[in-house]
């Protein structure tokens, strides 16, 4: 879904996803912070 040209991604979409290991939560969480920074600063300027 998309609202005001960004992307949600729904909490019951992450349902699916199985951690095989401890530093896969890690590695999720880098990559979401990583995606929201950089959508931050994308839009910042409006």
């Amino acid at each position: 879904m998309y609202i005001n040209e960004r992307k949600v991604v729904r909490v019951s979409e992450l349902k699916t996803i199985s951690i095989q290991f401890p530093q896969d939560v890690y590695m999720l969480a880098l990559w979401v912070l990583a995606n929201d920074l950089a959508d931050s600063k994308q839009h910042s300027g409006r």
